[in-house]
């Protein structure tokens, strides 16, 4: 089941289409793209995802920051080419 993504910054993330973003989120390189749906979209903590992919607790958070990021510089450049 998916939700509307959950993040902090929820408000720049209300200007897309909810495909567009997750066309961008499969676009992400695959060890953000996993941490990233984990933690938003599945609602896992840092420490759930750290046991399950055996990564550490600040792998999964700099992988989520990273992520987003990337999110955020993608659908700029997806905005930018609609307006």
């Amino acid at each position: 089941h998916l939700t509307t993504p959950q993040t902090d910054d929820n408000d720049d993330f209300e200007l897309f289409d909810y495909n567009d973003i997750l066309t961008v989120v499969q676009s992400l390189p695959p060890q953000y793209r996993q941490v990233f749906n984990l933690y938003v979209f599945e609602d896992y903590s840092h420490q759930e995802i750290a046991d399950l992919l055996q990564i550490s607790v600040g792998t999964s958070k700099s992988n989520l920051s990273r992520a987003r990021n990337l999110l955020k510089q993608k659908l700029n450049l997806t905005k930018s080419v609609v307006e």
